[in-house]
């Protein structure tokens, strides 16, 4: 009898793709990537967030100081229109408000408790200024309540004593007739915007110089330099872009024209 031939059974083997987990682990690397990617996804929108945020309270900020200064401003033109005479130059204040605030019927002097301006249509820096900001809160033009005199006998300003704070950072107002040309005409009434100092003025720099454009934008007609800028100045003392470094940090310090 002739032996019987066994048959081979043929297996049919796949073999594995390139980069196939054949040890039936899972695909690690993969996994990783996509993880990685939604991690920054993630950090991208709370980074963007952030910013987002601080540009609108920025922005809030300078809506809120554009308010001031239009307020300042509005103050400074009815006080003149009702009285006929400027805040703090006016030459009858005792006759209206000496007993109220308790000055004298003498002439506003710096370091003094004369209540009267001399009349010239200017107001003077070291002295005229704290009254008008006084007479003025009396008047109810402007809120808050103001010493109407200097803090010391140079004439010097203090925020929120005899001067008003602005909300935007840590700013403060002054008010004066301004004798230079590259602010405005001669005895143009100047609205000062700035940080406290040691002078009679809040007349340190305040904004950068993208924060002076857009508060220009607001309140002017979004020119900062040149002739035609309209009635917010830069500090004509600084660089060629009106502003300075100060601490590292580029800084403008702001005039507005009020009343030529």
């Amino acid at each position: 009898m002739t032996p019987r031939r066994s048959r081979k059974r043929s297996v049919n083997v796949i073999p594995a793709l390139c980069g196939d987990d054949i040890s039936g682990g899972g695909n690690d690397t993969g996994s990783s990537l996509i993880e990685m990617s939604i991690v920054i996804v993630i950090a991208g929108l709370l980074i963007g967030a952030v910013v987002g945020g601080q540009s609108l309270m920025s922005g809030a900020r300078l809506k809120n100081l554009a308010s001031e200064v239009q307020n300042y401003e509005a103050a400074v033109i009815n006080f003149k229109s009702f009285y006929e005479e400027l805040p703090g130059d006016m030459t009858k204040s005792y006759q209206y408000w000496g007993n109220n605030v308790g000055c004298s019927n003498n002439l506003a002097s710096a370091g003094g408790d004369g209540c009267n301006g001399n009349g010239d249509g200017n107001i003077s820096w070291q002295d005229e200024q704290y009254r008008a900001w006084q007479f003025m809160a009396v008047t109810k033009l402007i809120p808050g309540q103001y010493s109407g005199v200097s803090s010391n006998i140079q004439g010097g300003a203090t925020i929120s004593i005899n001067v008003p704070k602005s909300r935007f950072k840590d700013g403060g107002f002054s008010l004066m007739s301004y004798h230079n040309g590259n602010l405005g005409d001669i005895g143009s009434v100047i609205l000062n915007i700035g940080r406290q100092n040691d002078a009679s003025t809040p007349s340190n720099a305040l904004f950068n110089y993208n924060e002076m454009y857009n508060l220009d934008e607001k309140i002017d007609n979004g020119i900062l330099f040149g002739p035609d800028s309209g009635k917010l100045k830069w500090d004509s003392g600084a660089d060629s872009n009106g502003c300075g470094t100060i601490d590292g940090t580029e800084r403008c310090q702001a005039f507005y024209v009020i009343v030529k």
